[in-house]
């Protein structure tokens, strides 16, 4: 293997170099997330760093897409005796073709996401059904039951009246 890696040019060590490395991240983070050990959550290091961020903000797993594409295209198209500057354009396009998409599916996956947060806001003024007797004059809480978000939630309730 050592005598191949002396054999091909610079350019070819590099995009090998940059394909070898980020194939390897690429498959930790695969196997990471397989296992639930996503980076989904802010890292903290004196900065608040978001590793899975949207389309538009830097994101950990679309840049290792970049480029792992970005390596293995111009490794191959410098293997099969292609100029340099083919490699390099080939690279970026398809480079930012898989960053573009990956993007994309990750902020399609994170907008399938619920909160789970009940929006309370949309209680008021709605009918609903006393569940557990409420107090008078704010005396302690009663719970109701009413239709929220499609679902029959049970909420806590007080009144100032009677």
């Amino acid at each position: 293997m050592i005598d191949w890696w002396e054999t091909i040019s610079l350019a070819e060590q590099i995009f090998w170099a940059i394909a070898l490395i980020s194939s390897s991240i690429f498959f930790i983070v695969f196997i990471l997330s397989l296992f639930g050990l996503d980076f989904d959550s802010d890292v903290d290091l004196h900065v608040d760093f978001d590793l899975d961020a949207d389309v538009g903000d830097f994101s950990f797993k679309s840049v290792v897409s970049f480029f792992t594409f970005f390596g293995w295209t111009g490794a191959l198209v410098l293997r099969d005796g292609g100029a340099l500057w083919v490699a390099i354009t080939a690279s970026l396009v398809s480079g930012l073709a898989a960053y573009f998409l990956v993007a994309y599916v990750m902020s399609s996956l994170h907008r399938l996401a619920e909160s789970g947060t009940i929006p309370i806001d949309e209680a008021i003024a709605q009918l609903g059904e006393v569940y557990l007797m409420i107090p008078a004059g704010r005396n302690g809480m009663g719970k109701v039951s009413v239709l929220l978000g499609g679902a029959i939630k049970e909420l806590n309730a007080i009144t100032d009246g009677e």
